[in-house]
């Protein structure tokens, strides 16, 4: 379940969120069902670029939902696919989900018409990223669904530091209304069930690319890892719930052996295009290797149109 990463520079004050296994949600996860059980939790990772300062968290992103508490609201989308709506939520910051004082529960609702709903919050941990769902209904064709995410949100070590909506103020809108909410309110409405858009995003271009050779195996770490670039014709792309250690693979076709990986995705990307794979263990000298990324068209855009399975071959240098 789960805008992680540019390159690894103190200067960008990058944020990476590993994405953990879910063994128990993997058949789910194949089939695409919208479930708050299929979802995989992009762990975050502190590192000392990180700066706490004194500037208030904020929201980057909100997929599906356009939002309202402004003077002019933003036109909301009205066809999503029942079976793909999940409201993805992208803070500034990592939020703080590890304690009781103020628990993310808190700060999500979401309204189906007018009726509130019990919520499923992924990842249970701090994050800077959260898949928001009906905790026990599915979504519901032809609805209007309404997420609210209170203030009361806050960076992880700093109480005191609540989300600042200011930045969410866009032309043709003047200001916040009310202007100094409680919370401010994203809108979707759901179509008939089925696929609307039905093409498919593509594996666009990758570092290294297809067929390279003479690969220095000490330039793919943690710091400069593997790039994959993927393309489709609505923004935003794939879907983050299903990029992870099962739908991309890594494999030393030399000795016939798979080879563990973690898999990034970098959230500061709001287009959702851009993913990091890095080796756990360092290429092996002379090996060839082959990725292959959305193993059994497994990874999809927000619509559930599938990514090919595609296969990109390498070859380290001797």
């Amino acid at each position: 379940m789960f805008k992680k990463i540019k390159r690894n520079n103190p200067g960008n004050k990058t944020i990476r969120f590993t994405i953990s296994l879910m063994l128990a949600s993997l058949a789910l996860l194949m089939n695409c069902a919208r479930s708050p059980t299929i979802t995989t939790i992009p762990d975050y990772v502190l590192t000392p670029s990180e700066d706490l300062g004194t500037i208030n968290p904020t929201i980057q992103f909100v997929y599906p939902g356009s939002l309202q508490t402004l003077d002019v609201p933003d036109p909301y989308l009205t066809d999503v696919n029942p079976s793909n709506a999940n409201f993805v939520v992208v803070f500034s910051h990592l939020m703080d989900n590890a304690t009781p004082t103020i628990p993310m529960k808190f700060v999500f609702s979401i309204y189906e018409d007018s009726t509130l709903l019990p919520v499923s919050i992924y990842p249970a941990t701090s994050s800077k990223t959260f898949i928001i769902n009906p905790a026990v209904n599915e979504y519901k064709e032809n609805t209007e669904y309404t997420l609210r995410i209170y203030k009361y949100a806050y960076v992880i070590g700093s109480s005191t530091r609540i989300l600042s909506f200011e930045n969410l103020v866009e032309p043709p809108a003047n200001s916040l209304s009310p202007v100094n909410p409680y919370y401010v309110e994203y809108k979707f409405r759901t179509g008939p069930s089925g696929i609307h858009d039905v093409i498919k995003p593509y594996l666009f271009s990758s570092i290294p690319t297809d067929g390279e050779v003479n690969v220095d195996p000490n330039t793919y770490t943690s710091s400069t890892p593997f790039q994959l670039i993927f393309s489709d014709n609505i923004i935003p792309m794939i879907n983050p719930m299903t990029v992870n250690e099962f739908t991309i693979q890594l494999y030393n076709t030399t000795l016939s052996t798979s080879s563990a990986i973690s898999v990034i995705f970098d959230y500061n990307d709001n287009d959702f295009k851009t993913i990091y794979v890095t080796p756990v263990d360092t290429l092996l000298y002379g090996d060839q290797y082959q990725l292959k990324v959305s193993a059994g068209d497994s990874i999809k855009d927000f619509q559930g149109n599938s990514v090919t399975e595609t296969v990109v071959t390498f070859t380290v240098m001797p």
